[in-house]
């Protein structure tokens, strides 16, 4: 078998292949073949070309894959390629006719038999391309032999008979036809080698006929190809332009005459480095040197023209150098596209960008940009802010390990604000841990931008923490106002209770001596007199724990502790409570330890058991047991005090210690509310602590522990 001097014996084509064997003998068919055979991508980029694509282009292979298929054929420039892929895929073949120029610079016509391939996600046409040169040559010789053969001389004397058919006779001219014999003129055997002539040049004009119709019709091809490549270049969406080495317009199309403000005669007449900005000539013209000395094949670079009004268009252009068979260079072939409005939003961009910086590098709320959980940009608000340098800042890998409690104010969607592919506004308290340990608020407000090409988190933050600091001071004084209003209440309550009893006696008794007393002995007066002294002296222990708790007497009151001997204070203590109690209830008292001497403040060790014992009398039954033990431990005095008491409820202990507060089972028991909160306040002022262990029902103990002190304690 022979196929373009490629031979293969008959016992190799009668063998059964291997996968790889086929592929070899597959590339081996593409490269042998006489059809110019391309590989084009959807960018209408060079994937493959076979040997006849080089031989009929000039090109050498590795030429090939860094050029693009606008390269060899004008037909494809600016979306041109990207309407007939459209086509391909939607027809999956076509044919087409077309100009192909080499790397010489000369076209020559071409038949392109075009095919859709796709291999796996891969997809690419592939071209088959046959030289049409010699079917249009080829058309030329009908032309010639028809010139030659419209006016014969034919030499006979039977000129017009000799002509058999109407066919024979329009080959002649009707003067000819028309000749008659002339003896001087005669010649039979001349006659006969004309005759002779005409059957072989009737065949001929046959075949003839046969070509001119085919000419005709390869000639229509050509020529719609034609008006279509015109059309193609006169409708483009970007200019196009043919420039001679010498730098003159040779064609424009009439986008390119839009873009500069000329008419295409005017542009004619110019150079293009006459309506090219000074400043972009020295790199243009680098660019052509190269082009010329065969250094590269385009260039493309952006720079501006001159328009007719003076004024400038940045474009981008593309240029190639067109040659000609014997590699000389021809002209110029520009494609040009205008990017002014594109640069008008760069330059708006860059301008916007700077103000944006300059606002942010001046001001004292903290800007960032963040991508994921890393900034991409801090202003230096941030580093004073948060103790951190800039540098450490965009290092950090998650930023979230900043911040110690959040608090969201105003999110328009709920998605996660950095991971959400559409991130709109939100609005955020967050608390932060400075780099030296400092906890600070801020107030974020967040939105997204495009960063680099990819969507970002743009974000400010206000430094709040004095704002939050107020707020929690107001909240406190709005906290203190509050248990003032609830203190005055109760205290109003306490009053109108408490100070009316003994107010009421004193009144009493003042009244019975102005009317009685000069009947009654001296002994029935002084018995009136000692009450009404009792009286008074309860209003004003009320009114001294109602001033001490009130805070009237609490700056004054100083802490002097001395030398006590505490286990006689206690039977002391113990001895009154006794008298004032007339029996009702048994109390025993039990001292362990050496340290029963200590440095106490005798003024405020008294009202403290006082109270409390008090308190063991007026909530216990009668007859029962009120125990005071005294001892020593861990270098403390403790005292406790144990009753079988009503016991106080779980729920009010939490405030038991609070001015005016009273347990909820008191019932019609009177009493103040102040004696726990005194002795809680000159606990305080020893140092020391109190606890209580109580059951509802069963009794309470009271445990006051006190440091012992060698030397007096400062006064608190």
């Amino acid at each position: 078998m022979v196929f373009n001097n490629f031979v293969l014996e008959q016992s190799q084509i009668g063998c059964i292949l291997q996968p790889e064997e086929e592929l070899q003998l597959a590339k081996l068919f593409l490269d042998r073949t006489a059809v110019a055979v391309f590989w084009v991508d959807p960018e209408a980029r060079f994937l493959y070309v076979n040997n006849s694509a080089c031989v009929t282009t000039g090109y050498s292979r590795e030429e090939f894959l860094s050029m693009r298929v606008d390269n060899l054929n004008p037909l494809f420039c600016g979306k041109g390629w990207s309407n007939y892929w459209k086509k391909i895929k939607q027809q999956r073949f076509l044919t087409l006719k077309a100009l192909h120029q080499t790397k010489e610079g000369w076209s020559f016509p071409v038949e392109i038999s075009v095919t859709y391939l796709k291999y796996y996600d891969r997809e690419c046409a592939c071209l088959m391309v046959s030289n049409i040169t010699k079917d249009q040559q080829i058309e030329t010789v009908p032309e010639y032999h028809s010139n030659h053969l419209k006016n014969p001389v034919w030499f006979g004397k039977k000129t017009k008979t000799s002509l058999s058919t109407p066919e024979e006779t329009e080959f002649f001219s009707p003067d000819l036809v028309d000749l008659t014999y002339s003896g001087n003129m005669a010649a039979e055997p001349l006659e006969f080698k004309v005759q002779k002539c005409t059957a072989e040049l009737k065949n001929v004009n046959e075949l003839l006929c046969y070509e001119i119709s085919d000419r005709k019709q390869v000639e229509s091809a050509l020529q719609e190809s034609e008006e279509r490549f015109r059309a193609a270049f006169n409708q483009a969406a970007v200019g196009l332009a043919h420039v001679g080495t010498d730098g003159h317009f040779i064609l424009v199309n009439q986008k390119f005459c839009e873009i500069v403000g000329y008419t295409s005669k005017e542009l004619l007449d110019r150079t293009c480095p006459a309506i090219t900005h000074p400043d972009d000539l020295k790199t243009e013209l680098e660019y052509v040197c190269q082009v010329l000395a065969n250094e590269i094949q385009t260039y493309s670079m952006e720079k501006r023209y001159i328009c007719k009004d003076s004024s400038y268009v940045w474009i981008h252009t593309t240029v190639s150098l067109i040659r000609n068979p014997d590699g000389s260079a021809k002209y110029f072939h520009v494609v040009t596209e205008d990017i002014t409005e594109r640069k008008r939003i760069e330059e708006a961009l860059c301008q916007s960008e700077a103000r944006f910086r300059t606002l942010a590098e001046m001001t004292n709320v903290i800007i960032f940009i963040q991508q994921g959980t890393q900034f991409c940009y801090v202003n230096p608000a941030a580093e004073y802010i948060t103790g951190y340098k800039r540098e450490e800042l965009l290092a950090h890998p998650d930023i979230w390990e900043l911040i110690k409690e959040r608090k969201q104010l105003h999110q328009q969607n709920q998605s996660d604000l950095v991971q959400s592919e559409e991130i709109k506004h939100c609005e955020e308290e967050i608390k932060i841990l400075t780099k030296n340990g400092e906890e600070r608020w801020l107030n974020c407000c967040i939105g997204s931008i495009e960063f680099e090409g990819k969507l970002a988190v743009l974000g400010t933050a206000i430094d709040i923490t004095k704002h939050k600091q107020a707020e929690v001071d107001i909240r406190q004084a709005l906290e203190q106002e509050k248990e003032l209003s609830e203190l005055r209440a109760r205290f109003i309550s306490i009053v109108s209770h408490e100070f009316r009893t003994p107010l009421n006696n004193i009144s009493f008794s003042t009244s019975s001596l102005r009317r009685y007393g000069h009947k009654w002995t001296e002994e029935e007066k002084l018995e009136y007199l000692y009450g009404i002294e009792t009286d008074v002296e309860q209003l004003n222990s009320l009114l001294d724990q109602a001033l001490f708790i009130g805070g009237a007497e609490a700056g004054k009151r100083k802490f002097a502790p001395q030398r006590l001997d505490v286990a006689q204070l206690c039977r002391h203590l113990l001895v009154e409570m006794q008298m004032q109690d007339s029996g009702q209830h048994v109390f025993s008292f039990v001292s362990q330890g050496e340290c029963l001497t200590a440095c106490v403040d005798k003024n405020l060790l008294q009202p403290i058991l006082t109270n409390l014992l008090s308190n063991a009398m007026k909530y216990s039954p009668s007859n029962s047991q009120i125990d005071l033990q005294l001892f020593c431990q861990n270098e403390n005095l403790v005292f406790q005090i144990s009753d079988k008491g009503i016991g106080i409820p779980l729920a009010d202990r939490q405030q038991l210690f609070e001015p005016f507060h009273r347990a909820s089972n008191v019932g019609e028991i009177q009493g103040t509310g102040l004696g726990l909160s005194v002795v809680k306040k000159f606990v305080d002022l020893h140092g020391g602590q109190i606890c209580v262990n109580s059951t509802v029902g069963v009794g309470t103990t009271f445990i006051v522990t006190l440091p012992l002190r060698s030397e007096p304690m400062k006064t608190q």
